[in-house]
């Protein structure tokens, strides 16, 4: 069941960051959804730092390639 949920918050950060940015309002509803789905802090921060942390990797790279 936790893997359910889990995958459930991972796929709406997902959309939150899928134009390259958090708002403060998609920061907000993550932060509801944690909470009703009981998610603990370690598990989102982990969540976070897997896509977002590709996420960065990929700007980078793009960066990296644009300056060539």
């Amino acid at each position: 069941m936790f893997i359910f949920i889990l995958e459930i918050y991972r796929q709406k950060l997902q959309q939150a960051v899928a134009d390259g940015e958090l708002s403060k309002e998609d920061v907000r509803s993550l932060e509801r959804l944690q909470i009703m789905l009981c998610i603990p802090r370690e598990t989102v921060e982990a969540v976070h730092e897997d896509i977002c942390g590709s996420l960065f990797e990929k700007v980078s790279m793009i960066a990296s390639f644009m300056s060539m």
